[in-house]
Parts: C-alpha cells; structure tokens; sequence
C-alpha cells in the first residue's frame, strides 16, 4: 500500500509518495511540476535520486555511512549506463502509475 502526503506554503506545494516500508518514493512540487524519485536497495538505504531527469547517486562507506553523494566516476561508465537505464524504467513506470 502506497502512502500520499501534502504540504502546502504560500507560494507551492509538495506532494509525497511512500512505499508500504516508509520509503519516500516520489515528491511532486507545484507550480514548477518538479518531480524527484528516490530509489532504495534491499536493506533500505538511498542508492539514487532522480530529479529533473538527472540521476544523483548515493555511496556507501562499509559502516553503512554515505560516503559520497554524486555520479559515478569514469571507470564505471558502463554500470552507470546500465543503472541510468534502469533508473528511467523505473521513474516511466511510477509516471504510469505502475506498481515497482
């Protein structure tokens, strides 16, 4: 079951969206009709934002601490093709209203 919440201010509004865990999943602010997917590996930690079509990526240090919050470097073109490829299937099937 998918949560919503709204918060309003003079100027705009910001729609969330959960997932059954918790996980915010999807904030929507009005009037500029920015959208912000946040995506979670197995174990609940961010792994990536995508906001404006631009994917942000989380790193983790092996405590479990973000160590780094940016895209990956040059030698891992090929598995950030391939999660930036994943990342936009997964933001055209919240867009559709799809299940992940």
């Amino acid at each position: 079951m998918r949560r919503e919440s709204t918060l309003n201010t003079e100027t705009e509004s910001a729609y969330y969206s959960y997932a059954a865990d918790t996980s915010l999943v999807k904030r929507l602010v009005q009037p500029s009709a920015t959208a912000t997917y946040y995506f979670y590996d197995n174990n609940g930690a961010r792994t990536a934002m995508v906001e404006g079509g631009s994917p942000t990526y989380y790193q983790y240090g092996p405590h479990g601490f973000i160590t780094a919050i940016a895209p990956p470097s040059s030698r891992q073109l090929i598995a950030k093709q391939a999660l930036e490829l994943e990342l936009r299937k997964k933001v055209r099937a919240l867009e559709e209203g799809r299940r992940l």
